[in-house]
């Protein structure tokens, strides 16, 4: 996901262009669906455990092929716009098992973290369909955008088991999910014209969860750099 978006940035803003950044942008969709395929595998086929059974990490690799469709633009958005649905439906049945098994709840104080997770994937979906599509079907936009609010303000409930927690490398996952979440509002703002009070209503929300998104990423940056500082200091 992260050489798609880096390829995305060389060839959008820095015009790189020429068939060996097409090459490697195919070449990374067919390692993410490669890899995807082996997660099926391994999780659902070969061992099929109660450990297996999804949980919000399952989002990283069943929707997080969503990127593609980000990434799209320029390389091929026929494929992408196939993959926002496909990651639709991946989405909708993952969160159906999370939500109805509490998926959150089975992890330790180590990975619970990764709970914030589930703020990302519905965000990826509606950001992936502004950005692979024109004629926009409202009932889509509006449905993955109460979902991916609704999922954020539930993320939101999960920061004072973190913060009591304490720094944990899994901390990582803290970052990308609210900045997805906060990306697919810029998008929506941005990209579908609405009428003027939901355009101010909009512009608060994408400019607050901007700041808040921003603030997390320098947070965890900095909690890394002294766990790191600390871990040298002591090895």
């Amino acid at each position: 996901m992260a050489l798609l978006s880096l390829l995305y940035i060389l060839h959008h803003y820095l015009h790189v262009i020429g068939w060996f950044i097409t090459i490697m942008w195919w070449l990374m969709v067919l390692i993410h669906f490669s890899i995807l395929l082996g997660f099926i595998i391994y999780h659902i086929w070969l061992f099929p455990s109660t450990d297996s059974k999804p949980n919000t990490s399952w989002f990283v690799a069943f929707v997080g092929i969503g990127v593609i469709a980000e990434t799209s633009e320029g390389f091929s958005t026929q494929l992408g716009a196939g993959v926002v649905y496909l990651g639709s439906i991946f989405f909708i049945i993952l969160l159906l098992f999370v939500l109805c098994r509490k998926a959150w709840q089975r992890y330790n104080n180590q990975q619970f973290p990764m709970a914030v997770i589930i703020s990302a994937p519905a965000a990826l979906c509606l950001n992936g369909y502004l950005l692979t599509r024109t004629d926009y079907s409202m009932l889509y936009i509006g449905s993955f955008f109460v979902l991916s609010q609704a999922l954020f303000i539930m993320s939101l409930f999960f920061i004072p088991r973190i913060k009591t927690i304490g720094f944990q490398p899994a901390y990582a996952a803290l970052t990308f999910p609210w900045v997805t979440t906060a990306a697919s509002v810029v998008s929506l703002c941005q990209l579908v014209n609405l009428p003027p009070l939901w355009n101010v209503l909009l512009n608060i929300v994408m400019i607050t969860e901007l700041i808040f998104a921003t603030l997390v990423v320098v947070y965890v940056t900095l909690t890394y750099i002294k766990y790191i500082i600390n871990h040298l200091r002591y090895t």
